[in-house]
């Protein structure tokens, strides 16, 4: 859920995506994310799988385990994606824009973002850019 922070968004920002058929969409989040989720559903008839008993914030053996068989891991940067990144799975993570980070070269640079691609927002305001470069970069994945 987006608190205010420049490094999330809501779940409604990433619809063009989320709409994508053929894709199981897995949540790997923590915390107060239910209400976000059931109202997606509700809302769009998108389902967003979640394991009660793999998160971040509980068993970190089982969350590995099911980042290791997913096939891509879309995320801020945090946990999911850095042991995605570490794990070698293909992971996209989304940054506000470079002029609004500290040291853009740092995730550039670091060893776990090896296998993280980046997507940067064109601009301070709204996601939508990111998003719709993750659907045109889905397209070529299938």
């Amino acid at each position: 859920m987006n608190d205010g922070n420049k490094f999330s968004m809501y779940l409604e920002e990433l619809l063009p995506l989320l709409k994508h058929e053929d894709i199981e969409w897995v949540n790997l989040q923590f915390g107060e994310y239910h209400q976000e989720i059931e109202n997606i559903k509700a809302k769009h008839g998108i389902t967003i799988t979640h394991f009660e008993d793999c998160s971040a914030a509980g068993d970190f053996e089982r969350y590995g385990a099911l980042i290791a068989n997913l096939d891509l891991v879309i995320s801020a940067s945090n946990a999911a994606l850095m042991l995605a990144s570490r794990l070698g799975i293909k992971s996209w993570m989304f940054l506000p824009t470079i002029n609004q980070l500290n040291h853009p070269d740092s995730y550039l640079d670091s060893h776990w973002t090896k296998n993280c691609r980046l997507f940067y927002q064109n601009n301070d305001k709204d996601w939508g850019g990111v998003v719709q470069q993750f659907c045109d970069a889905i397209k070529l994945l299938k």
